[in-house]
């Protein structure tokens, strides 16, 4: 019994060292799979980051050909800007050889009556508020003097445009003079000195004209005449609408003529006659607009500045009722553009482009 106690024993440690061997050799082979699991799982998600860097490398370069698009239309744009500015450039330099031209053809008409006025009474003795007293020849340029109403910003306004272009028209026009709004009378007044200069007075009142300005009236001081005040005239604004009137108004001053003692005083011209005033133009709107924004005028319209550089701009009209939109593209700045919403005629004016904003001003014309 002994012996058969022994082998029972020793059959059971048999068993059990083989339960521990299988269950050893099983957790083994779970353990492997679970290591197998685990680097596959990490696998994946280094695939997925891959991926994603892919994806975000893709955008990325999307991003940088539309960039690459968007630098090549500005190349376009402003390479024809510069066709564009070249052409004017050459038609600028056309008009001031014409000029030149003229103004030679002009210079021996102009020394005649200058040297036939040989008087031994007084020279002129003043001139007027802004023309220079030098003794010198006529200027190389025409000189045009531009005087406004003090403390009337819409006087300035137009003051500052017609610097701009009488400057485009070769003129040589100083800063405008702010003087007493007792000086001015109802009109726009265009003042010369010698008859030769009725060349320059009808250029500078069609500028006056072209510009909306109305009631141009032209003043002659030849009784003040002197050689130095040739190729000069003086342009005197009336107050605009907006101004604040001041208490007593006077006729504009003249500068006194230079006569001798025995010549009578100079005779005051009449003023001129009242008439009835016609319908003026109204600005509807006048902004500075960032590219991609709008303004809305009188809910008939709207505009909105779509692309902006320094040399031109694109702008877009669309009417508040429906219709096709106006497409303006490579405006400059100064020019003038003429359209119609409905029965209604404005015109749109570019008064700055100077990036990020482009200033506009759109005037509704009065009926005609």
């Amino acid at each position: 019994m002994t012996a058969s106690r022994g082998q029972r024993i020793a059959a059971g440690t048999t068993v059990a060292l083989s339960l521990l061997t299988a269950g050893y050799q099983y957790n083994k082979a779970e353990m492997a799979e679970m290591r197998s699991l685990i680097r596959i799982e990490l696998n994946q998600l280094k695939l997925e980051q891959q991926q994603k860097s892919l994806e975000g490398k893709q955008l990325e370069l999307r991003q940088s050909r539309d960039d690459i698009s968007v630098a090549q239309e500005d190349q376009r744009r402003i390479k024809r800007g510069n066709e564009l500015l070249l052409a004017e450039n050459a038609a600028l330099r056309a008009s001031r050889t014409q000029l030149s031209e003229a103004l030679r053809q002009q210079r021996p008409q102009n020394a005649a009556p200058a040297q036939a006025s040989a008087q031994p009474a007084a020279t002129p003795a003043t001139t007027s508020a802004t023309t220079p007293t030098t003794a010198s020849a006529a200027p190389s340029k025409p000189l045009v003097y531009l005087q406004f109403p003090l403390e009337d910003r819409e006087a300035r306004r137009r003051a500052d445009d017609l610097v701009v272009a009488l400057s485009r028209l070769n003129y040589a026009v100083p800063s405008p003079e702010a003087r007493p709004a007792r000086e001015f009378s109802e009109t726009n007044d265009i003042r010369h000195f010698q008859e030769a200069d009725r060349q320059i007075l009808q250029s500078v009142k069609a500028a006056l004209e072209k510009a909306q300005l109305r009631n141009v009236h032209l003043v002659d001081l030849g009784k003040a005449k002197s050689p130095q005040q040739r190729n000069t005239v003086e342009v005197w604004l009336a107050a605009s609408a907006k101004a604040p009137t001041p208490a007593a108004s006077a006729a504009p001053s003249t500068p006194p003529a230079a006569t001798a003692s025995a010549a009578p005083a100079p005779a005051t011209p009449e003023p001129p006659a009242v008439v009835e005033a016609p319908p003026t133009d109204r600005v509807v709107l006048s902004k500075s607009l960032r590219p991609g924004t709008a303004a809305k005028v009188d809910n008939a319209f709207q505009v909105s500045l779509t692309y902006l550089t320094e040399i031109s701009a694109d702008l877009k009209i669309q009417a508040s009722r429906g219709g096709s939109p106006i497409n303006i593209l490579d405006f400059k700045e100064g020019g003038v553009r003429h359209f119609e919403i409905g029965n209604k005629k404005y015109v749109l004016k570019l008064l700055d482009i100077r990036p990020p904003r482009g200033k506009i001003e759109i005037t509704e014309l009065a009926p005609r």
